[in-house]
């Protein structure tokens, strides 16, 4: 171990708090700050003795090595020395890539949430020996929430053609792309990013994703969210939906139960809960409360009695203007024979115009 290029460096690392003084030679400030650089935050096997009480990790199925103030774990992970790992927990580290994985087909459930990831791509090795995400290629479940990832991009490059949970919630993603070719997706998780709309290549008819969370974005439309046919559970509070007729573009998904759009500005409007029950019929929770049969049926009639109210008929005033006239020569004589019939008699049919008007335009104002 003497002969090793890092020998001085490790041991001053590990025994700085009490070490003055190492194979005859004084530990100076410059080697203590070396060995921290160096080894402050890495992933070591003693680390891993450390947490799992055991030198075989071949056994081991479940490893948890959270809240450790780790940064680095750069070839620590791969079929050789883990074969059976199935769930591995990083969260709350210092993590800012996943390129130190190698090769685990058998993991299935990876949390690297609140960490410092800024990316998910990973590049092979000269190789050609999977990194990162590339390597995992039997994950159905990935956490990789509070980190500070901006976008999806390096998803679609992984094969995990498995995954059915995947949980990017509170990052700064500003696109929802790079996941239509994870079909196997039953649940999506993109709460608190800043997706103010969802693209044409967001969703695929073929998806299987039964949830979608996607509150607090400041989402301003429903487009492409009708093509989530197996839709079952919808969560959008706090966005800027306005209007009834986006909640309209979900009649597709004939197998929504609940919706939530609690703090959107169509929460405010008038009738907002009889219209939403109205327009998605499916509905058994609708902002966490249940939609009873009695409820249905009071929005049933309703609907009933509004399509039974006689519609307001509005009567358009002339406009009160001279048009002139130009008038040729007329023998009025025949004309004026009989005014004073007209004056003494009035024609039934002029009286009934004016009185019949009358009370219209009554009843229009």
């Amino acid at each position: 171990m003497c002969r090793d290029e890092y020998y001085r460096v490790y041991i001053i690392f590990h025994l700085k708090k009490k070490l003055k003084v190492l194979d005859g030679m004084s530990i100076e400030a410059s080697e203590i700050q070396q060995s921290n650089e160096m080894f402050a935050g890495r992933l070591t096997d003693e680390i891993l003795e450390s947490r799992t009480s055991t030198q075989y990790f071949n056994e081991l199925q479940e490893l948890d090595i959270s809240s450790s103030k780790l940064r680095d774990f750069d070839d620590m992970f791969d079929e050789s020395k883990f074969p059976n790992l199935r769930e591995l927990n990083l969260s709350h580290n210092g993590f800012v890539t996943l390129k130190g994985f190698g090769y685990l087909p058998k993991l299935k459930i990876l949390t690297v949430s609140a960490n410092k990831l800024e990316t998910l791509i990973s590049s092979p090795n000269d190789d050609g020996y999977p990194k990162g995400l590339l390597g995992l290629t039997g994950l159905e479940v990935l956490d990789i929430s509070y980190n500070n990832i901006t976008d999806l991009y390096g998803l679609n490059f992984a094969p995990m053609k498995d995954l059915k949970i995947l949980n990017a919630s509170n990052n700064n993603i500003t696109k929802l792309e790079h996941i239509d070719h994870l079909k196997d997706l039953r649940e999506v998780d993109l709460s608190n990013n800043r997706i103010r709309q969802l693209e044409s290549n967001s969703f695929s008819t073929s998806h299987q994703i039964a949830c979608l969370r996607m509150e607090d974005n400041g989402l301003r439309n429903l487009t492409h969210i009708e093509k989530l046919s197996k839709l079952q559970f919808l969560f959008l509070s706090v966005n800027r939906i306005a209007d009834f007729w986006e909640v309209e573009k979900l009649e597709n998904c004939v197998k929504l139960m609940e919706l939530n759009l609690i703090s959107n500005p169509i929460f405010k409007k008038p009738m907002y809960r009889p219209s939403i029950i109205k327009r998605i019929p499916c509905l058994l929770i609708l902002d966490g409360k249940e939609v009873s049969n009695e409820e249905r049926d009071r929005v049933e009639n309703i609907m009933i009695q509004e399509a039974k109210a006689a519609p307001m008929i509005h009567f358009s005033q002339f406009p009160n203007s001279k048009v002139p006239v130009k008038l040729n020569a007329v023998n009025f004589d025949g004309v004026f024979n009989n005014v004073k019939i007209f004056q003494d008699q009035p024609s039934p049919s002029v009286l009934g115009y004016r009185h019949n008007a009358g009370n219209s335009r009554g009843n229009g104002s």
